[in-house]
């Protein structure tokens, strides 16, 4: 057990999940914990922690999106719109308020697909 590394993901107040995982291994750093790290979602929340970019940020929140776009319905565009606007924002082309608008329409398609799938 490292205790440095379980007491640092406590002063960030991480999750107890993600606190409870690094009790069960013995990294020697936190660079070894994150290369052994199982969640994408704990990473990206320790990058923001630590004070990372958050272009870099939403960058990689894209790339983890795209994987999931597989799973879209056909023909329904507008999680990938969302994420090629993040995307925009990232480089320059998109103003935050297009961003919001994007991620509305996409939470409205995971309404409209969860409801669908209930019927």
């Amino acid at each position: 057990m490292n205790t440095e590394i379980q007491n640092h993901l406590r002063s960030l107040d991480a999750c107890p999940a993600a606190t409870e995982w690094a009790r069960d291994y013995d990294y020697t750093s936190i660079q070894e914990a994150w290369k052994a790290c199982p969640r994408g979602d704990w990473l990206l929340w320790y990058a923001a922690k630590i004070g990372v970019d958050p272009k870099l940020l939403v960058q990689a929140a894209c790339l983890c999106a795209r994987e999931a776009l597989q799973y879209i319905l056909a023909g329904e565009d507008r999680p990938l719109r969302a994420i090629e606007t993040a995307e925009a924002w990232c480089r320059g082309e998109a103003t935050i308020e297009e961003v919001k608008e994007a991620a509305d329409a996409a939470d409205a398609a995971a309404d409209a697909a969860a409801s669908a799938a209930n019927v």
